[in-house]
């Protein structure tokens, strides 16, 4: 008995089960001579199990056989359940059958009856020390199980069958799975992860449980029901041990990568699969020695991989500043600040890389306790290249302050409201102020601009309508701080952003006063002058008829791609029945478009075929209110003064009302606040010529029908009225009009035999004047001619971005029919967010170059830097020229112009797809 322990007896409380009265009291006795403690003596299995519940001793010595229904077996299975007690069995039969059905309850022990104390001690010494070691297993293995599912990444372990044994709340998350239905399932049904390399290879998930060295992967998981998630993966064998390559299974780790966040994170260094998870962070970690910092006890791959060094010279190091710091200074600082506050977080510091070059770094760091052993754990991430990026920043607005503020033209910055943002050197002291009397006031409003109140309203306009897009210039006269007047070449740009949006307004000014006397002193002559005005003229006139040529092409280029290409498709046999009719539908509608359009530049032209009726102006007017009221909206009055003895008119009734109605549509965009429209009638007898613009166009005497249409809205400069009968002159946005409206009007007008003039001031409303004498007519005829060709067909993925409904559509539906899939979008910014959504599907981009906002070249530009491996086809209805002008970038970008047959529009499509040249 000296051998034994016999202190593991002193205090320990016993529960004694035997029916048979003498044996229980010589056990009672025994055990008290050994110094513990039998808390209850009880002869039946329930009350065995009972007495357990209540007193929950520390160990139960139990006879196999007693007296009642319940066995001392049995017994022990119930207590095993409910409390996890140690239970050792005493027994005077140990046939082999009894042993077998006693092992079922797990027990910690055999006595044989009779025993020694001898005996007692070491079974019961046993039964405690395997108590003690399971009591720590499961300790451990709740911490474990804590730790990975405290993580803020997926967790998920496997054995070696692909079979899944844990998984964690996160994983669960993501994977939409929760633990009952996940657990013994196959890793494949319940992580279905495509790699970024190989992103259809869902099933070489198998290759990486087999795998004898961690590494990561980039790709998509899909829960089940099929939602993707960009991850960070990370698979690592877990052995038996490390000195053998007997594999349990795996580990997966993975991150949501939707919301990058800082990872600082305490690592608790005890269990191997959680050491796995330090080893593959994707930021650089290293463990440290509380008591001895100097000295690197594990870093991580990470690690390696930013500094460039090996293992063995970090960890064999007696101190990192010989290997990792710049020196010892620099990590006294930064461990003295560990000191003082208990962590570091994110400070900078420097490093030297294996290859010598010092770089810049950010470090934190956080203590952590293992076994009452106090460690540090650092996370560090290479800033090297974002301070390169800071300091190019810097330099470049040095740069820029630097030409801003010495050049010689006057320069300033203004938000999209006219406030100064900033003026520099040259503009402040030619008129003798300081910032501070300019930065944040309008910049009308400014000392600049206090000797002219005409000048102030004329700038706040110009600020209005550069901060709808336009480039306003103009010629103004200013007085230096001694009062002298100089002449200027004045400016206001609109700048925008990446997104397109206009975010700054830049005013310029350049001294012109002796380009101005230069002018003056050169003396022409009378002829000279008109001929110099005739050409100036002429010019104006070229270019809008530029303009109007340009303007034609693009919508008529759209048109005819939409009755070519339906025709292309019908022609084809592509479609049949309902599907069949609904493309000739969409041809006739385009064909009626093309007409309308045909009108427009007819009356434009003067040229259009008109239908004169006789016509009462009172009632078409009166017939009409009902329609204008509604166009109008609540916030517009709608008044009228018509005579009722107006004399009957010759024109075109439809025509006259498309006229009525586009001037309603511009007055009520004058009057975005509200206001009064009104509309007079009245009949008017000239007897002498009356003059009706500053071209000196003028109305010969005569009869006629005076049509007025008056709003009180913010008007137009005389600089615009000069322009506004051009065809597409618009200061309206893009996407709002085309600029044909007013055109329309005034060719409607003209080809009647009539004429306009138009009276307006800034912020004084705007009268327009229609004459109606009469109205002549000709006729013009379009046709249209299809050749049939080969199309080329394929199952690719297509996103097809065009601001024209009708021309999107077909485009989407020859494509599809074509067999392939398609994605829409009307502009840019949509494109981009399908992109962002979609981009390891989409093969090819299909892009107009002419669209509001963000334009077919800015959208290629940014497609290409974002997603380089998507091939581009770009389309246009405008030449050459135009298309360079309107955005297209240069290089390799396949341009097809419009219109385009859907032969001609498969076979670019395909040929992009193959690689093909154009």
């Amino acid at each position: 008995m000296s051998n034994l322990n016999l202190d593991s007896m002193v205090g320990l409380r016993i529960l004694v089960v035997e029916d048979e009265g003498l044996i229980a009291e010589e056990i009672r006795e025994r055990l008290g001579r050994l110094g513990a403690r039998v808390i209850d003596v009880v002869d039946t299995g329930k009350e065995a199990v009972e007495a357990a519940i209540e007193h929950q001793p520390d160990l139960v010595l139990m006879d196999i056989r007693l007296k009642g229904s319940m066995t001392g077996i049995e017994a022990a299975e119930l207590i095993n359940e409910s409390t996890h007690i140690p239970v050792v069995y005493l027994t005077a039969h140990s046939d082999w059958e009894t042993v077998q059905q006693a092992k079922k309850s797990n027990p910690f022990g055999y006595l044989s009856k009779p025993f020694k104390e001898t005996d007692l001690i070491s079974v019961i010494e046993a039964a405690s020390l395997r108590q003690s070691l399971e009591q720590k297993l499961s300790d451990s293995e709740k911490r474990f199980k804590a730790t990975l599912e405290s993580l803020a990444e997926g967790v998920i372990t496997v054995d070696t069958n692909g079979h899944i044994s844990f998984i964690n709340p996160v994983a669960e998350k993501l994977c939409g799975w929760n633990s009952i239905e996940a657990l013994g399932g196959e890793l494949k049904y319940i992580f279905r992860f495509f790699p970024e390399e190989s992103p259809e290879a869902e099933s070489r998930l198998s290759d990486y449980l087999n795998t004898e060295r961690p590494f990561s992967r980039q790709g998509v998981l899909r829960d089940r029901f099929d939602k993707p998630v960009p991850i960070q993966l990370k698979v690592a064998p877990v052995m038996e041990n490390p000195d053998n390559n007997e594999r349990l299974g795996a580990v997966l780790t993975f991150q949501d990568l939707t919301e990058q966040f800082d990872i600082d994170q305490q690592i608790r260094h005890s269990e191997e699969r959680v050491s796995a998870v330090f080893r593959h962070s994707p930021v650089a970690m290293t463990i440290v020695d509380l008591d001895n910092p100097g000295k690197t006890l594990d870093i991580n791959e990470a690690f390696l991989n930013m500094t460039g060094y090996s293992r063995e010279r970090v960890l064999n190091a007696d101190h990192m500043d010989s290997v990792f710091w710049q020196g010892e200074t620099d990590f006294l600082e930064i461990f003295e600040e560990f000191r003082k506050y208990g962590k570091v977080v994110g400070k900078d510091f420097r490093f030297r890389h294996a290859d010598g070059e010092m770089r810049h770094g950010l470090i934190s760091a956080a203590p952590y306790t293992v076994d009452n052993k106090a460690y540090v754990l650092t996370s560090i991430m290479d800033i090297s290249d974002r301070k390169k990026t800071e300091l190019l920043l810097r330099r470049s607005e040095e740069k820029f302050h630097a030409i801003f503020s010495q050049s010689f033209q006057f320069i300033g910055l203004l938000d999209i409201n006219g406030r100064v943002l900033e003026a520099n050197e040259t503009a402040l002291n030619f008129a003798g102020v300081r910032p501070t009397d300019v930065i944040g006031k309008f910049f009308w409003e400014t000392p600049w601009w206090a000797h002219s109140g005409e000048l102030q309203e004329k700038l706040k306009l110009a600020v209005k309508r550069a901060a709808r897009g336009e480039v306003v210039r103009m010629e103004v006269n200013h007085p230096d701080a001694e009062g002298r007047r100089y002449d200027f070449d004045f400016s206001l740009k609109p700048v925008k952003d990446d997104e397109g949006n206009i975010s700054l307004l830049i005013p310029e000014a350049r001294d012109i006063t002796d380009l101005k006397e230069m002018q003056a002193s050169l003396q022409i002559s009378e002829a000279e002058k008109s001929e110099l005005q005739a050409s100036y003229l002429q010019s104006q006139k070229m270019e809008a008829v530029g303009r109007l040529a340009a303007g034609v092409a693009h919508d008529f280029n759209n048109l005819l791609t939409v009755i070519n290409g339906y025709a292309d498709l019908i022609d084809h046999g592509v479609g049949a029945g309902e599907e069949a009719n609904q493309l000739i539908s969409e041809i006739r509608s385009a064909g009626q478009r093309a007409s309308s359009l045909t009108k427009q530049l007819l009356a434009f032209s003067r040229k259009q075929e008109l239908k004169p009726e006789r016509v009462d102006l009172a009632t078409l007017l009166q017939n009409l209110s009902s329609l204008l009221e509604r166009l109008l909206g609540e916030d517009i009055i709608l008044t009228s003064s018509i005579n009722e003895k107006l004399w009957p008119v010759s024109v075109d009734p439809n025509q006259l009302e498309q006229v009525i109605v586009n001037l309603a549509v511009n007055a009520r965009d004058a009057m975005s606040l509200g206001g009064t429209l009104l509309i007079e009638a009245e009949n008017l007898v000239l007897e002498n010529s009356i003059n009706l613009n500053a071209e000196g166009e003028s109305l010969k005497p005569g009869q006629y029908v005076v049509l007025r249409v008056k709003d009180n809205g913010i008007g137009m400069e005389e600089e615009i009225l000069g322009h506004i009968f051009e065809p597409f002159f618009t200061t309206k946005d893009q996407s709002e009009g085309t600029g044909l409206g007013l055109a329309t009007v005034f060719g409607i007008v003209k080809q009647s035999g009539g004429n306009v003039r138009v009276q307006s001031e800034p912020n004084k409303g705007t009268s327009f004047e229609l004459f109606f004498p009469g109205l002549a007519e000709e006729e013009i005829k379009v046709s249209e001619k299809f050749e049939k060709q080969d199309v080329a067909t394929g199952s690719e993925t297509i996103l097809v971005v065009e601001d024209d409904a009708s021309v999107r559509e077909l485009m989407t539906t020859g494509l599809s029919m074509l067999g392939y899939n398609i994605h829409a979008a009307c502009n840019g910014h949509d494109a981009l967010e399908i992109l962002g959504k979609h981009q390891q599907e989409i093969g090819l981009l299909v892009t107009d170059v002419v669209m509001p906002g963000m334009s077919g070249g800015e959208l290629v530009e940014a497609t290409r830097q974002r997603y380089p491996d998507i091939k581009v086809v770009c389309l246009s209805g405008y030449n050459n020229d135009e298309v360079v002008k309107r955005g297209v970038i240069q290089g390799d970008v396949r341009l097809l112009r419009k219109p385009f047959t859907i032969d001609e529009f498969s076979r670019v499509v395909r040929e992009e797809l193959d690689g093909q040249a154009g």
